[in-house]
Parts: structure tokens; sequence; C-alpha cells
């Protein structure tokens, strides 16, 4: 009986660090499907700034169909990389 109790002591002292790795690997993967999004939308984003929130008005009410257009562009990306935020704070939460 007391072999079993320190075999299962040792399996669960040896798996602990396998979790924690495991973990850190999801972190990792998430943060960088998050980092290549972001990469992805930064350019979108500036270039929305440019042409539809820091232009002039006239230039803003002449471009509002392509304001539209890059909006809807980058509308998903945003999307994705909020939920990957949230995945990732709680992947964070879990490890701790």
């Amino acid at each position: 009986m007391n072999y079993y109790r320190l075999a299962v002591l040792g399996a669960a002292l040896l798996m602990t660090p396998a979790c924690k790795s495991s973990k850190e690997a999801k972190i990792k993967a998430t943060q960088e499907q998050l980092d290549k999004l972001q990469a992805e939308y930064k350019p979108l984003s500036e270039q929305y700034d440019k042409d539809c929130l820091y232009a002039p008005v006239e230039q803003v009410n002449a471009h509002r169909q392509l304001c539209e257009q890059e909006n809807k562009r980058m509308a998903p990306l945003g999307q994705k990389i909020v939920v990957l935020q949230q995945q990732l704070i709680q992947q964070q939460q879990e490890k701790e």
C-alpha cells in the first residue's frame, strides 16, 4: 500500500513540470498568433486613421465609402485580436 502511494506521488511530481511546460507552450503559441494579427492590423488601422479620422472633413465626406470598406476589412481582425487577448489572459491565469 505504501509503495502504491509513493508511486502515485512520484507520478504526480513528474507530471507537474510537463503540465507547466504544456501551458507555457500554449501561451507562447497564442502570443505568436496575437503578434501576427496585430502586425496585419496595424497598417490597416494607420491607413484608416489617416483617411477617415485625421483627414479634413471634406476629404472624409468624399471618401466615406472608402472609410466603410477599410472599417469592414479591419473589423474581423480586430475581433480575432480581442478573442486572442482574452485567451491569453485566461491561459496566464490558469498557469498561476
